[in-house]
């Protein structure tokens, strides 16, 4: 009686992982995959190197467009980012004639917008030597932007040490047409 109960016991357990792990690759389906995008990455700096990518290049005004942002550390040194996001990421339109726009916002303070200095954020997400990190941005192409085609560029900081210099680090250009 009891091995029959330790036996259920495992088979549920079994079932209950399998189930989590189907339910997990349905998820992420709808996500950006790796397999679907072409790796192409910026110049590295101290051995830190920015990507961009996204599985559909035709970006679409006033709807949310996925950007996938990796940062690979092939230093020997451990790095420390202040995380990927719409605020600590800055993400740059250009077209043909030079015309940029930046898609990531300034903060509005005292009714005027700055943009946030580099060294405003505690750099406290430490990626270790040899690893990439990846993060998903959802941005919204504005209706002030013209349709045409467009150069996508990222801006990312990263330090050496938690309290140490802050270096910018720049991303592959990533051709995009807005429609």
């Amino acid at each position: 009686m009891k091995t029959s109960n330790i036996k259920k016991t495992y088979i549920n357990k079994i079932l209950g992982t399998l189930a989590i792990a189907l339910l997990s690759d349905y998820l992420s389906s709808a996500q950006i995959s790796n397999s679907q995008l072409s790796t192409n990455w910026g110049i590295p700096l101290y051995g830190v190197q920015l990507s961009i990518g996204t599985t559909n290049t035709n970006l679409t005004i006033d709807s949310t467009n996925t950007i996938l942002v990796r940062i690979k550390n092939v230093s020997t040194n451990n790095i420390y980012i202040a995380g990927i996001d719409l605020i600590r990421t800055t993400l740059v339109l250009t077209n043909n004639f030079g015309r940029t726009y930046r898609l990531t916002p300034d903060i509005l303070h005292s009714g005027r917008y700055i943009s946030i200095p580099s060294n405003y954020f505690p750099y406290t997400q430490k990626l270790d030597a040899g690893t990439i990190f990846e993060d998903q941005l959802p941005i919204v192409i504005g209706k002030d932007i013209q349709t045409g085609d467009y150069d996508l560029k990222c801006v990312q900081h990263f330090a050496i040490a938690k309290e140490g210099d802050v270096y910018r680090v720049e991303s592959n250009y990533l051709k995009v047409q807005i429609k």
